[in-house]
């Protein structure tokens, strides 16, 4: 495996942090094919932690939902551009995620959800 290879480097204090999307959560009816390859990026995440339990290695998953990149600009077939404008900031989830994953506290996250509020 060449995540276990690659960890030989430094064995101590690991994390791996795999950010996917929401959609490897739940099914959308215009994304079959983009959720199908994050539902394996999530079954690769929750393979690793059943490889890495009991070790120093922490594996965590980040499922971020709507964040206002490019990433959508040119799919307006299925993203409008009205729901568009209701999509996160990428510096805030970015700062969700840091702020999780390098805690000064004894408590290992081992899943991130981050949803747009219901009010945008």
């Amino acid at each position: 495996m060449l995540t276990g290879n690659l960890l030989k480097i430094k064995e101590e204090n690991i994390k791996i942090v795999n950010v996917m999307s929401s959609a490897a959560l739940r099914g959308n009816k215009s994304e079959s094919v983009y959720c199908a390859t994050k539902w394996g990026e999530k079954g690769y995440t929750e393979s690793l932690k059943v490889v890495y339990k009991g070790t120093s290695v922490k594996i965590i998953g980040v499922y971020p939902g709507g964040i206002n990149t490019n990433f959508y600009k040119n799919s307006r077939d299925y993203v409008s551009l009205e729901k568009q404008h209701t999509f996160m900031n990428p510096d805030d989830v970015a700062e969700v995620i840091v702020s999780n994953v390098f805690n000064n506290i004894t408590l290992t996250v081992s899943d991130i959800i981050i949803e747009r509020n219901q009010s945008n």
